[in-house]
Order: C-alpha cells, then sequence, then structure tokens
C-alpha cells in the first residue's frame, strides 16, 4: 500500500497505527500563494518550494526535496496494488486531495487500486485504535 494525507502530524499517527506499507505527507497550503493552473505538479513543485521557503515556513532545499520524494512516489503508484488517500474535511485537505485526483485523472488507467479514507476528524489527534478502525475499510 502506498498512503498520501495532509501533513508529517497525520502521516506519523497513521504509522503509529500500524498501517502497512509507505505513508508520504502532502504537505503543500495550496490555499496560499501561486497555485497557476497551467502547471503541472512538478511545474508546481518549485513555484510552491519557493513561496513557502519566503514565507520562513521551511528552508527551499528542504522543500523541494520533500516535494520531488512525494512526486516520485506518485509517479510510482502504479508499482503498488493500492493508494490510499487520507484526508480530512478542511480547506486545506480538500484542496490537497483535488491536486491528487487532477493528477490521476490525467493518468492512463492502470491495475492500481485507489481507496479513500475521509473523515470529519483529524487523523493526527485520532488514537491508534481509531485509525485502525477507520483503516479497516481499506484493508479488507
Amino acid at each position: 500500500m502506498l498512503g498520501f494525507t495532509n501533513g508529517d502530524h497525520a502521516a506519523n499517527a497513521l504509522r503509529r497505527a500500524g498501517l502497512s506499507g509507505e505513508i508520504f505527507s502532502w504537505k503543500d497550503v495550496l490555499h496560499q500563494g501561486p497555485v497557476p493552473s497551467q502547471l503541472s505538479i512538478d511545474g508546481l513543485r518549485e513555484v510552491r518550494a519557493r513561496f513557502i521557503s519566503e514565507r520562513g515556513w521551511d528552508g527551499f532545499d528542504e522543500v523541494i526535496k520533500d516535494f520531488e520524494r512525494r512526486d516520485a512516489a506518485l509517479a510510482g503508484c502504479g508499482d503498488h496494488e493500492e493508494v490510499v488517500l487520507f484526508f480530512e474535511h478542511d480547506l486545506y485537505d480538500q484542496l490537497q486531495l483535488i491536486q491528487i485526483l487532477d493528477w490521476f485523472a490525467r493518468q492512463e488507467p492502470s491495475r492500481t487500486r485507489l481507496s479513500l479514507v475521509q473523515t470529519g476528524e483529524y487523523l493526527g489527534n485520532l488514537p491508534p485504535e481509531r485509525l485502525k478502525l477507520i483503516s479497516k475499510t481499506v484493508e479488507s
């Protein structure tokens, strides 16, 4: 399983819950700063990393490397039986989810199953038992 979620707090919570597979944090504040519609995820990477670093939220090199790892994992999703998207109900998460789904919509169909675990609760705040229960729908 390959998983994507909104940030490190949620990703770490999912790992503590014992989910198998790799889990990546999307970590982009898409409701702030430039998001030129004509750019692909690859083209948007530098624009977003520069915006984030100019705000002092993290260094450019760290952000771009993190985005490159995340995007490489997304591009390699065909190597996985399933990709699971773990996202919450808020604007931060919904914009990330839209970006990922837009990327999938532009890809050739593959044998990889795409699943969504959507919750009205903040994933990073949930105890491992609750996360396991939410994730059982995916693993079954």
